[in-house]
């Protein structure tokens, strides 16, 4: 039998070398991903168009930090389809409520 008939798995990476093992499971189905790592995977948009793709904010946004994080969010949410925003803090899910709706979060 073969796992994809079978299972659909949610995993999250936070580097490209991880998200390229990934993507040769096919029975991952959702695939959070590390901001900054989604960023960088343009290499790898033809192979995540049948996956659902999560954005995964950081834990800890600083503020010197801030406005780099909202812009590269900004720019993931452009060109990329994203299902949701992963945000694990009460910084990381204000920000995600001023760009995405609520119920993306």
């Amino acid at each position: 039998m073969d796992p994809a008939d079978v299972y659909e798995l949610k995993v999250s990476v936070k580097s490209l070398s991880q998200l390229k093992v990934v993507l040769d499971y096919e029975f991952v189905s959702d695939i959070i991903i590390d901001l900054f790592t989604l960023k960088k995977a343009e290499s790898f948009r033809d192979r995540l168009v049948d996956k659902n793709v999560f954005v995964r904010l950081p834990s800890i946004i600083r503020e010197n930090k801030a406005s780099l994080i909202e812009k590269t969010l900004d720019d993931v949410l452009n060109n990329w389809d994203i299902k949701a925003v992963y945000a694990c803090s009460i910084d990381g899910m204000a920000l995600a409520s001023e760009k995405v709706s609520k119920d993306r979060i």
